[in-house]
Order: C-alpha cells, then sequence, then structure tokens
C-alpha cells in the first residue's frame, strides 16, 4: 500500500567549538510505502552540488534507519543503536572515509504518525567531527499536524 505523506528531516550537530553549530532542513511531500517487512519513505531532494532535484529514501526496520541521499556524490547512511558503521564519500578531490556510531535510535511509528530521533557521532578519516544529531518526522493526511510546510 503506498500513501501520500509530509516528511522533515531536521539535521544538526555540535562540534567542539560553539561557533560549530549547524541545523539544515528538508520539508517535502512524499511517499510512504512497505515492501518485504521493511517500510520506506521517498521524497525529491535538491541536491546541493548542481540544484537539480534527485529521489531520497529512508529505510526503516525494528532497528534500523538507512537514509539514502540522491546524486552522484550522495551518501547512505546506516544507523544501528550502539553499533558503527562506515561508508566512502567519493568526491571529485578523492575518496573519504565516514564512520557513524549511533549513539541513540528512538522510534516511535504510528499508523499515521512517525517520530524518530537519531544521536550518532560522526568522523572523516578516523577524525572526530563531532555529535549529530537526526529528527525525522512523517505524517500522512490522517495524522495529528506536526508538519509545517514551508
Amino acid at each position: 500500500m503506498e500513501r501520500n505523506v509530509y516528511i522533515s528531516i531536521k539535521g544538526m550537530h555540535s562540534a567542539e567549538r560553539d561557533d560549530d553549530y549547524g541545523e539544515v532542513e528538508v520539508v517535502a511531500q512524499g511517499k510512504y510505502y512497505e515492501r518485504n517487512g521493511k517500510y520506506y519513505i521517498s521524497y525529491e531532494e535538491s541536491r546541493q552540488n548542481d540544484g537539480k532535484a534527485g529521489r531520497a529514501t529512508v529505510k526503516v526496520d525494528e532497528d534500523s534507519v538507512i537514509v539514502n541521499q540522491p546524486g552522484s556524490f550522495g551518501a547512505s547512511l546506516c544507523f544501528e543503536q550502539g553499533k558503527r558503521t562506515t561508508l566512502f564519500y567519493h568526491t571529485p578531490f578523492g575518496v573519504l572515509e565516514i564512520g557513524v556510531l549511533t549513539k541513540s535510535l528512538e522510534m516511535d511509528l504510528k499508523e499515521h504518525n512517525w517520530k524518530i530521533h537519531i544521536s550518532y557521532f560522526l568522523d572523516i578519516n578516523k577524525h572526530y567531527m563531532g555529535e549529530h544529531y537526526v529528527h525525522i518526522l512523517v505524517q500522512d493526511r490522517e495524522g495529528e499536524p506536526q508538519i509545517r510546510l514551508i
């Protein structure tokens, strides 16, 4: 079954210095569907490097969340509580090894409203880059309004 949904993904980071705090939010309309016991949200996301849109997906199962971003420089971030995952991010200047250690993963997956909160540590080429947070909200038309479309 596929449904239309609204999705908000807010990413925040804090590094050791106070002036390194940052926040990014994507709010979009998307699709929800279930396949092979896993849940998916897909939506169009504009790529920063060329401004073109691509399809991003969030895959959720009982103990993990995978966020796939579009584009030739896109990334696939895997979050599992207490586990460190590694991805290799290809750039025009070379390959970066990115480590993601999930500190906490909290999921409240009600039928019409989802709330997912992730806290993780990020390292690039084994250099600590700070603590990061991702808050994902998903609601369909039957859900209690929590997402404000910009």
